[in-house]
């Protein structure tokens, strides 16, 4: 009796339902076709929707997309001229912003390459609102007339909810008492701060 061949995946798969990694195998032209159930759960898209139907590119945000790109291609030729693990920005199925730590290796011999992730977007908001705690810290030091504070302060944080609000989840409750005692209006919609304006201060 004949034995079946055995897939060249098959040594991964067990591994891949095993380990407690974020786990993605994928070809050289960038199609994944294997995943682990951590990987479905980070991404939103289940198995049947990842696995020989969408390549990792689908999933990165666009600022650095031709960064990693750059780096699957020098990896190929020599795996040592690229970092082997680095944090980038994804987007899940519901298209929402989320960082993560990659770390990559090429598989020799068959074209393939192993992916795995940790998710840090909840260090990275914490170390968005240190920065912003930083500015406003300067702003207070540096600007005496505090209806002036106040636009700048206001000026500060519009921007980063215009240019990256998905960065703005978990805004630590004492930057926002900061805000409401300098006298910001903040405005919440499903728990993420929406906009930010200075309720006592006069248009310009």
């Amino acid at each position: 009796m004949e034995s079946k061949p055995v897939s060249r995946q098959q040594p991964y798969k067990i591994i891949f339902e095993t380990t407690g990694i974020t786990m993605a195998l994928f070809e050289a032209d960038h199609t994944l076709t294997l995943v682990n159930d951590k990987f479905c759960s980070l991404s939103g898209f289940s198995r049947e929707e990842l696995e020989h139907k969408k390549k990792w590119t689908e999933l990165i945000a666009a600022e650095y997309l031709p960064l990693l790109v750059e780096y699957d291609q020098l990896r190929r030729v020599d795996p040592d001229s690229v970092p082997f693990s680095y944090d980038m920005a994804y987007l899940n199925k519901s298209e929402e912003q989320r960082y993560a730590t990659l770390s990559v290796t090429v598989i020799p011999e068959t074209g393939q390459s192993l992916i795995s992730c940790v998710d840090i977007t909840e260090n990275k908001q914490i170390e968005q609102c240190k920065e912003w705690s930083r500015e406003i810290l300067h702003i207070l030091n540096e600007e005496t007339d505090i209806q002036e504070c106040i636009r700048h302060v206001v000026r500060v944080l519009d921007f980063s909810l215009i240019s990256q609000p998905e960065r703005c989840a978990g805004l630590p409750f004492m930057v926002l008492e900061l805000l409401r005692g300098l006298g910001v209006h903040c405005e919440w919609r499903e728990d993420n701060v929406v906009s930010l304006r200075a309720t006592d201060v006069d248009a310009d």
